[in-house]
């Protein structure tokens, strides 16, 4: 008689059997495995339980203390998936509703309820799990499709298609279509849904489009990419998009470019912002020019990371100071513009001008700085006004940091005692009182108690004065002042850079909120609270949680909030001093997202903004910008090397209108000019030591805007940054 042929499960069986005997690691991993699936399958006992007697609330008190993972596994189980899904929906809908109403789509994925779909909702930010992405619809069912309008609406793969790749800000009235992000249109070349690294995910954005790196600074993705050979190490990624991927991946670096679709997709309506000036407005301030016809219609273009503060706004000031005190939209206004259908020609819309003041005062910082290091040759430093100027660190300074190191470890030492608090172990199932007074662990459960007896609320309300509070408290006094003495060594050893107006700012390093040090109890309401980002208030060196009493099943709780000390990053403590601010220098700006060497290509936006709006809600056949006639109308005033630094702007724009054709694939000769004057200047020539005479041409330039309408209506879109990716992207991306 034949052997039954073993299955392929039988035959892998006995594989890990064999291999459990021979690799004690292995064996440890199947027992953690086993140990896990237990714990997993005694919560969906639980669940199952729990909803099957109707207690939805119960069940779903269970599900949320679970790890996101096992979350979404539940929600693929059939008939829980509903049960859970649909508590969701009556708790958490009106809450959802209102953050989804501003756009907040980041807001409701933090709700862990997108009307229905809840942890489900994870899956175009971290990928799908176990084949999710094809079944959730089916596990859902019905309650998966409780609101359609909602973000949530169709399938999880197609939430970053809710929105179009557009700058919301971009589109003024007549303008149905907005400028796009080029950064977007590369990932969704990407499959949206795969897993992988966040950083190599960024690393593959930058790559493929190089000169658009302002466009992920402005929208909060990295804080910059430090020079040298090109390597994802060079990218710094921020804060918030660290943690925003880590709070779905229990810390891990895991993302998928949908998921960083829908996170850039959420910062645009803040962006760029494109403001109308209306009737009641001031004018843009000047005496002459073209811009004093009437019927000329004026902008500002706002965008996120100009940093415009400490502008004096020669021509704008006036508008800036009549705006009311709640609007400051003198703090990113990157430039301003004019433009006027022609009087003499119906088929033409002109450009009056094209302006920026933050372009200039960049300019004045350049200048600042060059006067400045030629003065102080102790202290030499870069004229480009985004650079930080070199800090002068001596052995001096170094031994001052190491004694701000040696106070931090032992602050944090004693931190990590202080914040540790048993007592609030007490408000869950699986502690308790024993006969002697003690917390003791006694259970399984970790959901919060219904009611706490008299003993708990005196133990959780009287906790004993923590002596070692007493030192911390020395400890900081010791750091401050050893800071101050950083502070006036800094400024002996710096001191052209102290007397500009840098080390104004405290140089203090960056305070962390460590959860591994607190308790149990502790640790679930802290997480639960960052979870939902709610009752969690956030200083610079303590954050306190406060207690919700419906969560916790008491109305009154012996306290509503507790409170823990942040630690220092020792590791920050060097970079604090390398990193110093200077935001309060008007000789150094914080990069803005069409920075380039020392200026800002301030042209870029405006001009793409009037093209698409012109061809969008006017008739015109041609947008132009007569350049002599803009020039003897007296818009361009000055000095000839003035005069010259303006020919070369309009001359920029000019590219940048050649730059829309190619990318829109508009047909030869749609972008091109007229002869114009001749103007002749004289500029210095460094080189001689003398003045020559320069001569420019004047040149009127056109764009044919019917050719734009029919590339907009083929579903083309023209970039809020200058030529976008996905043309070449697929080789680039062949040789990652």
């Amino acid at each position: 008689m034949a052997t039954p042929r073993k299955t392929t499960k039988e035959r892998l069986a006995e594989t890990r059997q064999k291999l459990a005997e021979k690799s004690p690691a292995y064996k440890q991993l199947l027992d953690r495995k086993a140990e896990k699936k237990q714990f997993f399958d005694e919560k969906i006992s639980e669940i199952k339980s729990l909803t099957s007697a109707g207690e939805n609330r119960a069940a779903y008190r269970v599900f949320e203390e679970l790890p996101a993972l096992d979350q979404i596994t539940i929600l693929l189980t059939p008939g829980l998936g509903d049960a859970i899904a649909a508590f969701e929906v009556g708790e958490f809908k009106t809450r959802a509703d209102e953050r989804f109403e501003q756009g907040d789509i980041l807001g409701g994925l933090g709700n862990f309820a997108l009307s229905g779909l809840a942890g489900a909702s994870l899956l175009p930010v971290i990928g799908p799990i176990a084949g999710a992405a094809g079944k959730v619809g089916k596990s859902l069912g019905r309650v998966a499709k409780t609101d359609p309008d909602m973000p949530a609406g169709g399938p999880p793969t197609d939430l970053v298609k809710i929105k179009p790749n557009e700058y919301p800000g971009t589109k003024l009235e007549g303008v149905s279509i907005g400028l796009s992000s080029p950064n977007l249109k590369t990932l969704r070349e990407m499959k949206s849904d795969k897993p992988q690294s966040l950083r190599k995910l960024v690393t593959r954005l930058v790559k493929a489009n190089p000169d658009k790196v302002g466009e992920l600074r402005m929208l909060n993705v990295i804080e910059d990419v430090k020079p040298g050979k090109f390597s994802g190490d060079r990218i710094v990624l921020t804060p918030e998009v660290r943690s925003f991927f880590s709070a779905f991946t229990e810390g891990k670096d895991i993302a998928t470019p949908g998921g960083l679709d829908l996170y850039m997709t959420n910062k645009m309506p803040e962006a760029i912002n494109v403001r109308t000036l209306g009737p009641n407005d001031r004018p843009i301030g000047r005496s002459a020019g073209l811009d004093t016809v009437g019927g000329a219609k004026r902008r500002l273009y706002g965008v996120k990371g100009v940093d415009g503060s400490k502008n004096s706004f020669e021509h704008t000031y006036d508008l800036f100071e009549a705006s009311p005190p709640d609007y400051k939209v003198n703090d990113n206004t990157i430039a301003f513009d004019s433009i006027v259908a022609d009087p003499n020609d119906p088929s033409v819309i002109r450009i009056n001008r094209i302006q920026s003041d933050y372009v200039e005062e960049l300019g004045k910082a350049q200048k600042e700085r060059r006067a400045l290091s030629e003065q102080y040759k102790k202290n030499p430093f870069s004229n480009n006004p985004f650079e930080k100027p070199e800090i002068k660190i001596n052995e001096e300074i170094q031994e001052k940091l190491k004694e701000l190191k040696a106070i931090g470890e032992e602050t944090n030492k004693n931190i990590k005692d202080i914040n540790k608090d048993e007592t609030f172990n007490l408000l869950f199932e699986d502690y308790q009182l024993d006969a002697t007074g003690n917390i003791v662990k006694s259970g399984d459960s970790a959901l919060p108690k219904s009611r706490l007896t008299e003993a708990e609320k005196k133990v959780i309300g009287n906790k004993p004065f923590d002596p070692k509070v007493e030192k911390v408290v020395k400890d900081l006094g010791k750091r401050d002042k050893i800071t101050e003495q950083l502070k006036a060594l800094l400024k002996r050893e710096n001191e052209v850079l102290f007397n500009e107006g840098f080390f104004q700012g405290a140089v203090n390093p960056r305070f962390v909120a460590d959860y591994s040090d607190l308790a149990p109890g502790q640790n679930r309401i802290s997480q639960r609270n960052l979870f939902y980002d709610s009752d969690v208030l956030r200083q610079t060196e303590d954050e306190t949680f406060v207690l919700d009493p419906k969560y916790y099943g008491n109305t009154k709780l012996p306290v509503d909030r507790f409170g823990i000390l942040k630690k220092m990053d020792l590791d920050s403590v060097e970079d604090a001093i390398k990193n110093v601010s200077f935001d309060d220098s008007k000789l150094v700006y914080k990069k803005d997202p069409y920075a380039k060497k020392n200026t800002s290509q301030t042209h870029k936006l405006p001009i793409r903004s009037i093209i698409n709006e012109t061809a969008q809600n006017t008739d015109k056949k041609v947008l132009e910008i007569p350049l002599d006639r803009i020039y003897s109308s007296g818009e361009i005033q000055g000095g000839d090397a003035g005069k010259l630094g303006v020919f070369n702007y309009y001359d920029d724009i000019f590219k940048e209108m050649m730059k829309i054709s190619k990318e829109l694939d508009l047909p030869f000769g749609s972008v091109y000019k007229t002869d114009g004057d001749k103007e002749t200047l004289s500029i210095f020539n460094p080189k001689i030591n003398d003045y020559e005479n320069v001569e420019v041409d004047l040149d009127n330039m056109q764009i044919n805007l019917d050719a734009v309408r029919e590339a907009l209506a083929k579903g083309k879109t023209i970039d809020a940054f200058k030529d976008g990716g996905p043309a070449r992207i697929q080789s680039l991306l062949d040789n990652l």
